[in-house]
């Protein structure tokens, strides 16, 4: 057992969900006391095993967040919604959530003298798809303009232009926290696609490359899709808490002059493999020994159809579907990528591991543990 410093304190929303357990896993490793807000509801048996502490707490009142935060250096925003019956449903929690652990911040800084610094998890999806590559662009990367691929990835500085109401969510997110750029210090961390041991939304595309002979590739083009290991967006999240650049409350806001966004105190992370999805699928077959798996593209049209059909159940039934209409907009609408340049040159970060590597350990974990 690690020393754990109570003086040293973070808490953590959505501690309960798949980010939120490896965070606090690793926060404690490093000697941080971790208080997590829970539900009544909540499945809390890891978090108790790991030695976090627990609030019970609602994240849309900032009342009943502030016992938490009390004496927390740092607060970590991991809880919201990537699937919801309606946009309102993605709102009340991707949007009002950020208000509210922010406006506890700021009230919980004015009782002790100092507000926390709130790291808040947002995505690439609130910030859009990657953009046409122009050859004047003085910051494309030696590596992106040897690469005949037409499209870059989204940096920081891009004005955010989100596709589906999971984005639009995300993003109005970031715009409530804005507000509060000015009283204390946010940063804000964009992950792409995030997968690892113990992600139950993954389960799926790694049974498809374990079982069946056929990886489906949405659209009659594939696309590039940015991935992040769990352990290595852990790992950036903690960094960026530490002494990573600070929200203002401007960051936004398009430069005439320029028509990018300064980007301040936002951060990409993202593994630097970039695959087409039909290499992503392939991937995900040598992870079982598959030589026998082929790709097989389907046709927008069928894409959204399923997407429309899934939605007209979700809303009828009021149960939530794995593939929906938003998933089916975000498929057809790629490349999926972003930069991971600016965080990794702000830490001198480099990823430790291959992204075949890491898909290969959460295959194993998946197999280990029986859930393929």
């Amino acid at each position: 057992m690690p020393f754990i410093n109570k003086e040293n304190s973070v808490y953590i929303t959505g501690g309960t969900g798949f980010v939120g357990y490896w965070l606090a896993k690793r926060l404690i490793e490093k000697g941080y006391y971790v208080r997590c807000l829970v539900r009544k509801s909540s499945n809390v048996d890891k978090l108790r095993a790991l030695g976090a502490e627990l609030v019970e707490g609602v994240l849309n009142y900032p009342q009943s967040l502030e016992l938490g935060i009390q004496n927390a250096k740092y607060v970590f925003h991991l809880a919201g919604l990537t699937r919801a019956l309606n946009y309102h449903e993605f709102l009340k929690v991707n949007q009002d959530g950020c208000r509210s652990i922010a406006a506890a911040c700021l009230e919980t800084g004015k009782n002790f003298g100092f507000p926390p610094t709130l790291v808040s998890v947002s995505s690439l999806a609130g910030a859009g798809p990657g953009l046409l590559k122009r050859p004047d662009d003085p910051l494309l990367t030696d590596a992106e303009r040897e690469d005949h691929y037409k499209y870059r990835g989204r940096r920081e500085t891009d004005e955010p232009r989100p596709l589906s109401a999971y984005g639009r969510s995300k993003i109005a997110g970031e715009k409530e926290l804005l507000k509060f750029a000015d009283q204390i210090p946010i940063s804000i961390v964009r992950p792409p696609y995030i997968f690892g041991p113990g992600d139950p939304l993954s389960v799926p595309l790694f049974k498809m490359a374990a079982h069946s002979r056929f990886f489906p590739v949405p659209g009659y083009f594939s696309f590039r899709f940015s991935f992040i290991h769990v352990e290595d967006l852990v790992e950036l999240l903690i960094r960026t808490a530490e002494r990573g650049e600070r929200l203002r409350s401007n960051s936004l806001d398009r430069s005439k002059e320029t028509g990018t966004c300064s980007g301040k105190g936002i951060y990409f992370a993202a593994s630097p493999e970039a695959p087409f999805f039909s290499e992503f699928g392939m991937m995900l077959g040598r992870c079982f020994g598959r030589k026998d798996l082929h790709t097989v593209k389907c046709p927008p049209l069928g894409v959204f159809g399923t997407g429309l059909v899934q939605e007209i159940w979700k809303r009828l039934t009021h149960k939530q579907v794995g593939f929906d209409w938003n998933k089916a907009v975000e498929a057809i609408h790629g490349p999926w990528i972003c930069s991971e340049k600016k965080i990794c040159d702000a830490f001198h970060f480099s990823f430790p591991h291959s992204l075949q590597d890491r898909l290969q350990q959460t295959a194993d974990w998946y197999l280990k543990e029986k859930w393929i």
